[in-house]
């Protein structure tokens, strides 16, 4: 029985917050209390009291309820003060708690609003928190979203649910490994369902770390749809017959040149690109070239040269007419400087015909 009273008073004082005021304060007044107890037994205060009132019997009733009075109305004023410094101690907590949780909600509106999705796990790979995104990424029911679970189970979870046949102990341990590392990662994830998960990981200093999940679908095919475009663009540049060529705007070197180029002025492109006019031909075809190059460039406007003769590579003279284009971005500023040359001789000689 005696054991297990005190067990019960042990407990109750590893309950006890002994970091507040009011409880410092109520230990402070049993301290002095029992003070108070031991000094008036060790000196025999209250016989000497007694005998000091009967040696003191002519003391007025008045002066002693005076007396009395003076100590009650300070212990008054004393329990007064202490009381409102409570009051005001409780409101500053309760103003403090109120600030906190508004905060908290802004933050977990934030965080729920964000595009991407956003996953926390501790140094022990155990979920601290996720957004509402990146559960329904991955089609994770609620009682996967609480903090605790495994980054195993979840990735095992989203594995099965994406068709992979995946080893989710393999790709938990894959994950934990890198972040160990201590450095940012990035990976993109192929889904079965034809997603691709943009994935950046960043580990915390606590050996946790911190994921956003992104859906890049949209973009990847638009990447890629970009991609077949510009191939398609190239294909088509490189097997016209008509001579395409762009130069940089300030230099006048080539920075394209295509196949029907190499054949119009017989010199590989490996040559040409990189190279200006004068670096290439005769010093009279470089003049003319590189002035027609400048009057476009100053003009701002497209120059057409109808018709004119030119030796062709194979020493005969062809009749060619040209293009000059400056192109310019969407702020209006030069980019560079496409020509088109067009050998139009074969229908001239239909013509005179």
């Amino acid at each position: 029985m005696n054991r297990h009273f005190q067990s019960r008073w042990a407990v109750a004082l590893r309950s006890v917050d002994w970091r507040r005021r009011d409880v410092r304060d109520a230990l402070a007044l049993a301290a002095a209390l029992t003070a108070i107890w031991v000094a008036s037994g060790y000196f025999e205060l209250p016989s000497k009291l007694l005998r000091f009132a009967a040696d003191h019997a002519d003391w007025k009733v008045d002066e002693l309820l005076f007396a009395v009075a003076i100590l009650s109305a300070a212990l008054l004023i004393y329990l007064y003060r202490r009381r409102r410094e409570l009051a005001a101690e409780v409101t500053l907590r309760r103003s403090a708690q109120e600030r906190l949780n508004r905060r908290k909600q802004d933050l977990d509106a934030a965080v729920d609003h964000m595009p991407q999705g956003l996953v926390m796990y501790d140094r022990s790979a155990r979920l601290v928190i996720c957004n509402k995104r990146y559960a329904e990424m991955y089609g994770l029911p609620p009682e996967m979203t609480t903090p605790g679970h495994s980054l195993e189970s979840i990735v095992a979870y989203r594995i099965k649910a994406a068709g992979l046949t995946t080893d989710a102990r393999a790709m938990a341990k894959a994950i934990q490994d890198t972040v160990r590392v201590g450095k940012p990662w990035r990976a993109i994830l192929e889904l079965a369902d034809g997603r691709s998960i943009d994935i950046i990981t960043t580990p915390l200093r606590n050996g946790g770390w911190v994921a956003t999940h992104e859906d890049i679908t949209e973009r990847r095919r638009a990447e890629r749809h970009l991609r077949r475009t510009e191939t398609l663009l190239i294909s088509v540049i490189e097997n016209v017959p008509a001579v395409i060529t762009m130069k940089d705007t300030r230099s006048l070197k080539y920075l394209f040149v295509n196949k029907a180029g190499e054949k119009y002025f017989g010199l590989p492109r490996s040559q040409m690109i990189g190279s200006a006019a004068h670096d290439l031909f005769p010093p009279e075809a470089a003049d003319l070239i590189a002035g027609a190059d400048k009057e476009v460039l100053a003009s701002g406007r497209e120059l057409f040269a109808r018709e004119y003769l030119v030796n062709g590579a194979d020493g005969r003279q062809r009749v060619v007419n040209e293009r000059r284009l400056p192109i310019r971005d969407d702020k209006g500023d030069l980019q560079c400087l496409l020509s088109v040359i067009a050998d139009v001789t074969d229908a001239k000689w239909t013509e005179t015909a």
